[in-house]
């Protein structure tokens, strides 16, 4: 057949790799090509607009690559590299290895992460073991604005630029929205998740309220798992090391039998001792164990693509002792006897807790022009946990007489709490298969989930009386519905227009009592509230790809954040009133620039929220006799926060690759008026520092016929306050910290040994500060060093 070298192809190819460019050229001509994948990994192209040859337009696309193209007799094309000359010898360059290039479903598509015009860290399965990231908290140092606070399993404080919540009740969402293998885990409980046998974390800044849910007005984080492989495979891995840690991960996949299916297992296992000593008790604190395992079969076919997957965690942690600031009475005595960041002296061993499962069903169904993909979910989780608010046993708190929260001594203080979840979704997602002029998303999803949530503060408030207990109840239900749509169109060959939108009916019942109350509530009542709340979230979004490697993009979206109701809910009034839903505008310019050695990313936003829900705890000795809350939330009539992220990857030579993040951001209250009539227009919002950065450096070389790799990573962070005085006794303070990895590998060899080291030069830093009884501050694990021993086979 001879080439069509006369006939002309309506053709329209804007996207900047070679690889998705030969495809579009394939389906827009119906042309058979065939190449090696290897062949065009990393390789960019020129955009095609208009009436074009095959051959022409070929010339084009591999214009300044290696490759050439020849049409065989069945008129198919083959595109190839020319063997070299002989005697010919390829020139040494300053870099023979590059930046690889990583796929995302950042827009429920597959692209390039350089192509999503959208501010977004990606971080592979190779940070993730080198860097032990375990849980959401130990990723909060390599994601530009994202900062955790965390002082049990159940209760991370999850913030994306300076946007979060404190508040872990049944009743109330959170504005980061966590997508494990497309499922949202909705839960504060299930939010710091185990990160076993990840492939891929994925976190998207901003608002995600059109793709991932009517509560992403912070952002999205997408969790990608391993999938089976086609061929018999596995992992081991054993590691000890300081503080007398055990631990033990494997897994395990390939094809089961015969069978058409695939099947994937690992489990992972640790257990390490405490980094904080108790006086009172002769025990070590902040240690524990936990084991968790996932599976999953697949089952590919022409005409459909299933997934089952299961998880299960099971972790328990021991408690911490709190550990009292400044100068109050409590902090006095509690230095007196020896007390300090690593030596407590609370007499109630506390504990943490938590049981999570969960399955789910994908079904993915390809047609010629739309794909259909269905995500079937059913998760649950228990949690509790107990911990002395004190930070001083009783028999001190009693024979030195110190003031309590009350005018009077306290023997003991405790909180405990026992929460339990169970939740449905049930996602339809229908999207264009590469229609470079138009793509599209359309999806509907439905959630049930039910919240029953038991606390209870136990005292005893002095010497000679006895205990008593204020006990608070709360029941919540759930039901949400969305229907989301969202499109690219192509207005030029190098602009692109993003719009979407996503409407949400959100429906909850909510049942809350308290009984026994005296200080920490002003009554004893049983409350039954429902509402309804809708929003309508848009998205426009214009993108300008220049030339090979360059983007440029403008975005205006609106972020929702669904109504709630208050946890502690002082008297009835209060529990039968919800907060109302928050709603955040926001503005960004941002710009990515992308080649085989170095990847920048740079972005500013401003973000304007309505009726933010804002959660504080209010020292009780500051409040009047007649309100004895301690518990604080309500709606700012207006807020507005700006920043300024970067993100950085150099590689250098062959060898080494240089890589940092950089974030400002900098919030204020516009209007707010407190629950307690405090007028809080024109102060800082809290609980987010305003500067943090990270620089890394990892390396390979071949050493001893074999090759090491080691990574170095630094960190900063400013202050983050907890109070509107900015009282830097009350504030998670500054600090600097060094994390470092290394590992030898000998050539052709299936084991290599790792050492990993976190805190490296043995920061003395703060995981969280509690506002409340004069303020305590609770500390991040001390140097902390492993050598684990790994097999592949």
């Amino acid at each position: 057949m001879p080439l069509l070298a006369s006939q002309r192809f309506d053709l329209q190819i804007s996207t900047p790799s070679l690889a998705d460019a030969l495809m579009a050229l394939a389906s827009q001509t119906d042309v058979s090509l065939f190449y090696d994948a290897s062949l065009v990994h990393g390789k960019f192209s020129q955009p095609i607009s208009g009436q074009w040859t095959i051959a022409d337009a070929l010339s084009l696309l591999l214009k300044g690559t290696d490759l050439i193209w020849q049409q065989q007799t069945d008129g198919s094309i083959v595109i190839y590299r020319p063997a070299l000359p002989a005697e010919a010898e390829i020139e040494p360059t300053e870099f023979t290895t590059g930046i690889e290039r990583i796929q995302v479903t950042a827009q429920r598509r597959n692209q390039w992460q350089e192509q999503v015009p959208i501010s977004l860290t990606v971080l592979d399965a190779t940070l993730l073991a080198e860097t032990d990231s375990v849980n959401l908290s130990t990723l909060s140092t390599r994601i530009p604005g994202f900062f955790v606070t965390n002082f049990s399993l159940g209760q991370p404080q999850v913030r994306i630029r300076g946007i979060g919540t404190s508040d872990d009740g049944p009743g109330n969402d959170i504005p980061v929205a966590l997508y494990v293998d497309d499922v949202y885990l909705g839960r504060m409980t299930d939010m710091n998740v185990a990160l076993l046998d990840v492939e891929q974390v994925d976190v998207l800044r901003g608002p995600q309220t059109t793709l991932f849910g009517y509560n992403a007005s912070a952002g999205a984080i997408q969790v990608k798992r391993k999938a089976p492989g086609d061929s018999l495979q596995g992992e081991l891995e054993v590691a000890t090391g300081s503080r007398n840690l055990r631990g033990v991960s494997t897994n395990i996949d390939g094809p089961l039998g015969t069978s058409m299916w695939l099947g994937r297992m690992a489990y992972t296992y640790q257990d390490i001792e405490g980094y904080q000593y108790n006086l009172y008790t002769g025990r070590d604190q902040q240690g524990g164990k936990t084991q968790a395992w996932r599976g999953s079969l697949q089952r590919n076919t022409d005409a459909l693509s299933f997934t089952l997957n299961m998880d299960y965690a099971d972790e328990n942690m021991d408690g911490a002792g709190r550990i009292p600031v400044g100068e109050t009475d409590a902090a006095i005595l509690f230095r007196a006897y020896g007390g300090d960041a690593r030596h407590a002296l609370n007499d109630i061993a506390g504990f943490s807790r938590r049981q999570l499962k969960g399955v789910s069903a994908h079904l993915d169904w390809p047609f010629e022009q739309a794909s259909v993909v269905s995500v079937t979910a059913w998760r649950e989780g228990h949690f509790k946990f107990l911990e002395d608010l004190v930070g001083l046993n009783g028999d001190i708190n009693s024979s030195e007489g110190i003031k309590g929260i009350i005018d009077d001594t306290v023997g003991e203080f405790a909180n405990g709490v026992e929460d339990h979840y169970q939740q449905f979704s049930q996602e339809i997602r229908i999207s264009s298969e590469f229609n470079h002029n138009f793509d599209w998303v359309f999806g509907a999803i439905y959630l049930r989930q039910q919240v029953y949530r038991g606390e209870y503060f136990e005292y005893r408030l002095s010497a000679q009386d006895d205990e008593d207990r204020e006990v608070n109840l709360q029941h919540n239900r759930t039901q949400s519905y969305a229907f989301y749509f969202d499109s690219e169109i192509l207005l030029a060959p190098a602009w692109r227009l993003n719009l979407g939108v996503r409407q949400a009916l959100d429906h909850k019942i909510n049942q809350q009592s308290v009984d026994n109350a005296s200080i920490i509530f002003d009554e004893d009542y049983v409350a039954h509230s429902r509402h309804s709340w809708h929003s309508t979230s848009p998205r426009a979004l214009l993108s300008y790809t220049p030339a090979e490697g360059q983007m440029y993009y403008a975005s205006l979206t609106r972020g929702y954040k669904s109504g709630a109701y208050r946890a502690h809910a002082a008297n009835a009034a209060l529990a039968r009133t919800p907060l109302q839903p928050a709603q955040l505008t926001n503005a960004e310019i941002g710009t990515k620039w992308f080649n085989r050695h170095w990847q920048v990313s740079a972005n500013y936003f401003y973000s304007r929220y309505r009726n933010m829900q804002v959660y504080g705890f209010v020292d009780i000795r500051e409040l009047e006799e007649d309100n004895s809350m301690n518990f604080s939330a309500s709606n700012s009539a207006s807020s507005h926060i700006e920043g300024i992220e970067a993100e950085a990857n150099l590689a250098i030579g062959a060898e080494v690759h240089l890589y940092g993040n950089y974030a400002w951001s900098r919030g204020r209250f516009d209007q707010y008026i407190d629950d307690n009539g405090n007028d809080l227009s024109g102060q800082a919002l809290l609980n987010y520092p305003d500067t943090m950065f990270m620089l890394g450096m990892r390396g390979q070389h071949e050493v001893a016929a074999g090759q090491l790799t080691w990574r170095l990573e630094a960190y900063y962070q400013a202050s983050a306050y907890r109070t509107y005085q900015h009282d830097p006794l009350l504030a998670i303070r500054s600090f600097h910290r060094l994390d470092g990895y290394m590992a030898y590998q000998p050539n052709q060899a299936n084991w290599k040994l790792q050492l990993k080291i976190q805190n490296l030069l043995d920061t003395l830093y703060q995981a969280h500060t509690v506002v409340g009884y004069g303020g305590y501050d609770l500390y991040a694990p001390p140097r902390t060093s492993s050598i684990s021993f790994n097999y592949h086979f």
